[in-house]
């Protein structure tokens, strides 16, 4: 099979692209003009030299089984390998003829199929003689050729563009000018941007669209394009399949069945693949879905998105920590002081809570109470929240004491220290020793 023009690359043709290849269709009658007189030439000189030789050396006459040996040759090896005089169908194609500009037949290659009418039929391995003779004339060849008459009939050429997916999943936009019909099964890989779900988010859908196609005639001859208009039916179909469902519906499918099983359920529901098939012998066998991708602004959102739904969580959950092991703490410092002034166990204590909380705070409630305030007060001094001042009626020195040692607390936390004299390294001295002596007990109390 000759390769007059083809184009591939990762971005769609450009019409630079397709006015090229379409002057070189133009020019393939030329071509085949030049092939014939290329092969004329060849038997032509192989002919007169036979004849010189006969003239004048007086050799076997043998010697003219050359010439038709070389018009074989000719034939065979160079005109039919450039669809002149003969062509070779691939297994799996029809090659078209046509006469003039009409349609002629078609030439089919396909073991165990044969064309009935223009439409692919399976042979008959039973039944009478006359139907599989038949068969076997309509896919007669002279070993893988196909002859037919030169220039009254040639074969059809057409540019088809398509898509398909490389091994690395990567996206090749073809073009190419082609003298056959692909009639075995082919995975087409189509890409659909314009999209919208329920929401109005912009979705792009790749798919991957199995077509088998049954006829040499209807996709040529009764359709400018059948890729394209088959392209635009089932884009047609996705849109409006897209846009009954959101975005998470199309990408979670966890009581669902696959969104490819599904969307091939509705087009056979909707009597699309059957029309396909009818108008173009298009048939889609089969169709998968490997992406379904947003708009790239709405992908960096709901990215944005999940991460804030993440780092909140996290958040929560911190939280939540936090306030466990504060409500701990707290407990167990109650537990502990009143354990320290009624002089029951602590696990007697938490029993009373929980046998008649009712009765354990009409009987230790002003005492809980009180224990809460200071815990909750301590727990704030320590932790910097605040600093609580109480200094008792009267000028006993226990009160000075307690306000003299506050008060170089917040000086030693926000200026140098200074070297303290004799007199208040004691006050400081009891001061540190009682606080420390009550911060020990109330971690005692933790566990901790």
């Amino acid at each position: 099979m000759v390769i007059y023009g083809k184009t591939q690359s990762k971005v769609p043709v450009s019409r630079e692209e397709m006015g090229a290849l379409k002057r070189k269709l133009a020019e393939i009658p030329k071509i085949e003009y030049k092939v014939f007189l290329n092969g004329l030439v060849v038997i032509i000189l192989l002919s007169a030299i036979v004849w010189i030789e006969e003239l004048f050396l007086g050799i076997s006459l043998l010697l003219y089984a050359l010439i038709p040996v070389t018009i074989c040759c000719v034939y065979y090896f160079y005109w039919a390998r450039h669809n002149v005089f003969g062509t070779f169908p691939e297994e799996g194609t029809i090659v078209n003829l046509i006469e003039g500009e009409d349609f002629f037949k078609g030439l089919l290659s396909l073991k165990g199929y044969h064309l009935e009418g223009n439409d692919v039929k399976k042979n008959e391995t039973t039944g009478t003689l006359l139907p599989r003779w038949k068969a076997w004339w309509n896919n007669k060849n002279i070993f893988g050729m196909r002859p037919f008459l030169w220039p009254i009939h040639r074969v059809h050429y057409y540019i088809q563009a398509w898509t398909k997916e490389e091994m690395d999943g990567a996206v090749t936009y073809v073009a190419e000018i082609l003298s056959h019909v692909l009639v075995k099964r082919y995975m087409y890989t189509m890409i659909f941007p314009d999209n919208e779900d329920n929401e109005n988010v912009p979705v792009e859908i790749k798919m991957g669209i199995e077509v088998q196609l049954s006829n040499g005639y209807k996709p040529i001859f009764q359709s400018q394009n059948w890729y394209i208009a088959m392209q635009k039916v089932v884009g047609g179909s996705l849109r409006h399949f897209v846009s009954q469902q959101g975005f998470n519906d199309l990408i979670k499918r966890k009581d669902k069945q696959p969104l490819e099983v599904e969307f091939f359920q509705k087009l056979e529901e909707a009597g699309t693949i059957k029309s396909l098939d009818d108008v173009y012998a298009a048939k889609i066998t089969r169709i998968l879905i490997p992406q379904v991708n947003p708009d790239p602004k709405y992908r960096e959102a709901t990215t944005r998105q999940a991460v804030a739904e993440m780092n909140l969580a996290g958040a929560i959950v911190d939280a939540k920590a936090t306030s466990i092991k504060r409500g701990r703490e707290l407990i167990g410092a109650l537990m502990y002081m009143l354990h320290e002034q009624t002089g029951l166990p602590e696990e007697e204590l938490r029993e009373k809570i929980k046998e008649d909380p009712s009765e354990f705070f009409e009987k230790y409630g002003d005492l809980f109470k009180a224990n809460l305030d200071l815990i909750q007060r301590q727990m704030a001094l320590d932790k910097g929240g605040f600093i609580d001042i109480r200094v008792p009626e009267g000028s006993n020195s226990g009160g000075l004491l307690e306000l003299v040692a506050l008060l170089q607390k917040m000086a030693s936390s926000s200026l140098p220290q200074k070297a303290p004299t004799a007199k208040s390294d004691s006050v400081t001295s009891r001061t540190k020793d009682a606080k420390e002596q009550k911060k020990k007990d109330i971690l005692e109390g933790l566990g901790l």
